[in-house]
């Protein structure tokens, strides 16, 4: 919802030249693929490395 919410308010500040639906779909793309990967990097579910530092101190 996020990536469509973004896409539609950098469309509705910008003069569009080309197809519309297309330029949507690519910016909602773009945007969801950039919320994924931030996820992926910041979503951390493995935290062995925090009980083994706790349990060697």
């Amino acid at each position: 919802m996020n990536g469509l919410k973004m896409a539609n308010e950098a469309i509705s500040r910008s003069s569009l030249q080309g197809n519309a639906a297309d330029i949507v779909k690519e910016l909602t793309n773009f945007n969801f693929n950039w919320m994924q990967n931030i996820r992926n990097e910041y979503n951390n579910k493995d935290f062995g490395y925090v009980f083994e530092k706790y349990i060697n101190n």
